[in-house]
């Protein structure tokens, strides 16, 4: 009996350990090697779309960028996506920014974070849903427009950053990071 219960025992903690490691956090670079398509696997790091709830899509990928990417994000019309975090640009080197483009009737919706930093750009006409109460943080000098048809529940705005609201734009609330 005793030899039959320590391999349970090893695949119970076996199949415990594996789903304790799924649920972690997972963080996808673009590297927009094959087309500027956020739902073309190739683009991403490690061929992997991030997506649900323990996501986060990094996104540095300007022509200023150190290595340049190929290609910059867009979230195509029709297209959607939902994970845990968006981060544009990247704070700790400001040779990385990045530049994402929602297009009409995209839906891009986060559970917690949205922030833009280092001079990054974001361009939208689709829907974007932030979960937590700061909205998409925006510093750094980067540049968030909005166009006809595009709406956002808050954006917070800090660091030399603007914003454009074009007319037919939805912004639920605007705060000022200062």
């Amino acid at each position: 009996m005793k030899n039959i219960k320590t391999p349970l025992v090893c695949v119970a903690f076996a199949a415990s350990f594996m789903t304790y490691t799924q649920a972690q956090n997972t963080f996808r670079d673009w590297e927009g090697g094959v087309s500027d398509d956020w739902v073309d696997n190739l683009n991403w790091q490690d061929d992997i779309i991030p997506s649900g709830a323990e996501a986060t899509a990094r996104i540095y990928n300007s022509d200023i960028s150190t290595p340049s990417t190929p290609n910059n994000t867009v979230l195509k019309a029709g297209a959607s996506a939902n994970l845990k975090n968006v981060w544009i640009g990247n704070s700790n080197d400001p040779l990385e920014s990045g530049n994402l483009t929602v297009e009409s009737t995209a839906t891009l919706t986060t559970t917690e974070n949205f922030v833009m930093e280092n001079n990054s750009k974001l361009t939208s006409s689709g829907a974007i849903s932030v979960g937590n109460t700061n909205g998409i943080i925006v510093r750094d000098t980067s540049n968030v427009t909005l166009k006809n048809g595009s709406t956002l529940n808050r954006l917070a705005l800090g660091d030399n950053s603007t914003a454009t609201l074009e007319s037919g734009s939805s912004v639920t609330e605007i705060a000022n990071l200062g």
